[in-house]
């Protein structure tokens, strides 16, 4: 076929397939176990819909003003995986489980109000130990279940007092 070939609302002309139906829907679906395979660029300015497993053999590249979501079809949440394209920043609702290492070059914020009651709850719970290169500042209450060890001074504010017993009555 030399020009435009016209098949039931598609058109394909040259380099371009198009839907002249009002819904526009183009469908590429494989018979039995088959595949679509696009070889170099694929551009797609509108909503990607994958239904079943895709695989990429090259790296996925999003324009910096697109959005990259993976959604729950099967209900709530409805965004599981959110890339702002604009920002970067990445939302993930549910659980993260990481078996790998995780390196954060930059801060790391934890929203979260909840109170810690013990060495199982709070906004972070460790499981494994923990190692802290850096000086570390608190800003409420540090409560120890089991012995606390420092290698170098205690160290006071003036006027401060280092409290000992169950009623504070030894103070220093």
């Amino acid at each position: 076929v030399t020009g435009s070939l016209d098949v039931d609302n598609i058109n394909i002309d040259a380099n371009t397939i198009s839907s002249s139906d009002t819904d526009g829907d183009i469908v590429l679906d494989p018979n039995g176990s088959g595949q679509v395979t696009l070889h170099s660029n694929v551009q797609v300015t509108g909503t990607l819909d994958v239904d079943e497993t895709s695989a990429f053999s090259k790296n996925v590249v999003l324009d910096t003003a697109a959005d990259f979501t993976i959604k729950n079809a099967a209900g709530t949440p409805a965004d599981v995986f959110t890339v702002d394209g604009a920002t970067g920043n990445t939302v993930i609702a549910g659980t993260l489980d990481v078996t790998g290492v995780m390196n954060f070059t930059d801060v790391v914020n934890f929203n979260s109000t909840t109170t810690s009651t013990s060495n199982t709850t709070g906004s972070i719970v460790v499981d494994g130990g923990a190692g802290i290169a850096e000086n570390v500042n608190i800003g409420g209450t540090i409560d120890v279940d089991n012995n606390a060890f420092f290698h170098e001074h205690v160290s006071l504010d003036n006027d401060k007092e280092l409290r000992l017993g169950a009623s504070d009555d030894f103070k220093i």
